[in-house]
């Protein structure tokens, strides 16, 4: 921490340069040590809802329940909401004995060599996010929004802007129209910045894709994705994005701590 402290302008210089920064030897025990470190950065931002909480921290969450043969596909944290986080930090508490790497990627090198036709297109159009709480296929409405009542989840959509309604008794749907592209804040450069893939029903693996469009239409399936204008994503599109991202990703091997 003290290090952090004195060394806050150059920390910041580098992560505006690089888009990210590798700490190592920091030889922290547990989440309130990591929590300690990431907040002489930066405030820490407690209002993601989709997550575990850590247990021991407000502020800290657990990784992402997911099976463990399976890769989390690249994203943008909370770029689909109505506010998202500048920073994001990770912390390896229990290394894994084999895998378990978190890639990440250059989002201004994506939107660099991404088919110009396509960049245009969704910078334009931007980028339409579809999301149904279903109570036996998604986390319920209610543990998202921390209430039962309806009223105050009315008001929290609209002062995010965005759409709801109620389809049936107990089934949210809400949607909102986000940016494909960004300009950063402090250095203006252009960043391929959303949730496409983890949420575009044709990056799922083939079998659960046929299984979920044999259950619900596009607009009903529990996560989906569209041009902000409300037509479908061509799925070749989706494709050369993903093939993209799989050339620029970077892995690191854990170390706890």
């Amino acid at each position: 921490v003290s290090w952090l402290k004195t060394n806050r302008d150059y920390i910041e210089t580098e992560l505006l340069k690089q888009g990210g920064i590798l700490f190592r030897g920091f030889d922290l025990k547990t989440a309130s040590d990591f929590e300690q470190v990431a907040e002489t950065i930066s405030p820490l931002f407690s209002e993601y809802n989709d997550l575990p909480r850590e247990g021991v921290t407000s502020k800290v969450y657990g990784a992402t329940p997911y099976p463990a043969n399976r890769p989390i596909l690249f994203h943008n944290e909370s770029s689909h909401l109505h506010r998202f986080q500048q920073k994001i930090w990770f912390f390896c508490l229990k290394a894994a004995e084999s895998g378990g790497e978190t890639p990440i990627v250059d989002c201004r090198k994506i939107y660099q060599k991404l088919d110009a036709n396509i960049r245009e297109k969704l910078e334009a159009k931007q980028l339409l996010y579809v999301r149904n709480y279903r109570p036996d296929v998604d986390v319920p409405w209610q543990n998202f929004f921390h209430t039962d009542d309806k009223a105050e989840v009315a008001e929290f959509c609209r002062q995010a802007g965005m759409t709801f309604e109620w389809k049936g008794e107990d089934i949210l749907r809400t949607s909102k129209v986000c940016p494909a592209i960004i300009k950063h804040p402090k250095t203006g450069e252009k960043s391929f910045f959303n949730q496409m893939q983890l949420h575009h029903v044709s990056c799922l693996d083939t079998e659960v894709q046929n299984s979920l469009l044999s259950l619900f239409s596009p607009e009903d399936l529990p996560l989906h994705v569209f041009y902000g204008d409300g037509t479908p994503i061509e799925t070749e599109v989706v494709q050369q994005i993903q093939e993209l991202y799989q050339q620029e990703q970077r892995c690191f091997t854990w170390q706890e701590g």
